[in-house]
């Protein structure tokens, strides 16, 4: 947030939870990546807390957004992005 210039990042997956002390400021990074123009993904789990993915197994949606995780990565591997 505290970098002027985010035009030409690469596309981003960007996770919030509802009940994370950091939700506010990952809405404003994903504001700020859309009027970059940045591609985005953003998922938004309103009833889950912050470290909610380390609870794979235990809570469904976990299990989730492992797979979205995942496929964001094998994506951008074949797309050949930038740092793959």
């Amino acid at each position: 947030m505290l970098v002027d210039d985010i035009e030409g990042l690469p596309p981003t997956l960007l996770v919030t939870c509802g009940a994370d002390p950091l939700r506010d400021e990952g809405v404003g990074y994903g504001r700020r990546l859309e009027r970059a123009g940045v591609a985005l993904d953003h998922r938004h789990y309103a009833g889950m807390i912050h470290a909610f993915l380390q609870m794979d197994g235990r809570i469904g949606v976990a299990s989730e957004l492992m797979e979205a995780i995942a496929s964001f990565l094998r994506a951008a591997r074949r797309e050949g992005r930038r740092g793959w």
